[in-house]
């Protein structure tokens, strides 16, 4: 197993590809999951370190999902990042369940790198930030980092 691997876990087939590109092109090794069951089956066959965990998944939910996924021994400590479009209400309950960290969606290369650079997960080249060589994205507008004043 690699001790990099990542865990995508979201039912929008877009923003689940649009991840999982953007985590191979910064050298992280992925594997992905269309619902909560899947995300579940995944995380006890891989046991990833990191899983991006959207909050609304047809037939078990994020928080669900969360709860199952930390109730087994093995996968207890796994760090588990919640996404969704939806902000105040899901955001806490998302705290409730033991997520460790939060992404709005639609998410930014920035905060992609930043959450990755926070559990200490670089790609096979050592890179784990958002440096200039690594912000070309697929899909344009929905990763991109917005543009930042200096001074």
């Amino acid at each position: 197993m690699d001790s990099n691997l990542v865990l995508v876990a979201d039912d929008d087939p877009a923003c689940r590809e649009a991840l999982v590109l953007t985590l191979q092109l910064l050298g992280i090794p992925v594997i992905s999951a269309e619902d909560g069951v899947q995300a579940l089956e995944a995380a006890i066959a891989n046991r990833p370190r990191l899983i991006f965990m959207d909050l609304d998944m047809p037939n078990a939910d994020g928080f669900q999902t969360t709860q199952a996924i930390h109730q087994h021994p093995e996968l207890a400590e796994t760090p588990i990042v919640a996404m969704s479009g939806h902000c105040d209400g899901q955001r806490w309950q998302a705290f409730k369940v033991d997520c460790v960290h939060w992404i709005k969606k639609p998410w930014t290369l920035d905060q992609v790198s930043d959450t990755l650079n926070r559990f200490w997960l670089r790609g096979a080249d050592g890179v784990g930030s958002a440096s200039p060589q690594n912000r070309r994205l697929p899909f344009g507008s929905v990763a991109r980092a917005p543009h930042r004043r200096t001074g």
